[in-house]
């Protein structure tokens, strides 16, 4: 991760929301934050504050980075985080599922297109189905979701202050997703 040099609150508000569904955890968090002020002339109050917070338990330092936060509901930030969830999935450390409940509540709490909140909506609630085992194939689904989910490669922590740029590509890709064949709703659901 890179303390961004802009766009502070949207990384906090990633941050915060990686550590509330457990994609992140608490120590990763804090040695971030002591080798970025490590780095600097002058850190941060909140890589201060998230430094000293070796003892607190994870759900206070959520509350200490909402402390920190502007408020923030924008594109850049939902797509951030369907971005970086969808890297988490590619490498396996989570799986669909939990990565699709993470993209939901995203879409939940940050602006997004019509065309990807319906996506996410018909994929959160297929996807369920399919793990039951009550409707739909799973695999097929979860490639389905992988066309999507390409569509916001590139997002990373070490670049947040391109996130703004990478958020407006995002609206080219899944033209070009469509296009090729993509559905704004899963076939299985």
């Amino acid at each position: 991760m890179t303390n961004p040099t802009r766009n502070k609150s949207e990384f906090i508000s990633v941050l915060r929301e990686f550590l509330s569904h457990g994609l992140l955890d608490k120590g990763e968090v804090v040695r971030w934050a002591d080798k970025e002020i490590a780095a600097a002339d002058q850190p941060d109050d909140y890589l201060i504050g998230l430094s000293l917070t070796g003892t607190k338990t994870t759900n206070e330092v959520i509350d200490l980075l909402g402390s920190f936060m502007e408020e923030t509901r924008s594109l850049s930030t939902g797509r951030a985080i369907i971005g970086l969830t969808w890297g988490l999935i590619k490498t396996k450390a989570v799986d669909y599922k939990k990565g699709m409940e993470v993209i939901y509540a995203a879409n939940l709490q940050f602006p997004l297109g019509d065309i990807e909140s319906k996506f996410i909506y018909q994929a959160d609630s297929g996807l369920d189905l399919a793990v039951q085992n009550i409707w739909g194939e799973q695999g097929e689904l979860e490639k389905e979701i992988a066309g999507f989910l390409g569509c916001y490669e590139g997002f990373s922590f070490d670049n947040a202050d391109d996130w703004d740029r990478l958020a407006m590509e995002v609206d080219n890709k899944l033209d070009t997703w469509i296009h090729a064949g993509g559905r704004t709703t899963p076939k299985d659901v």
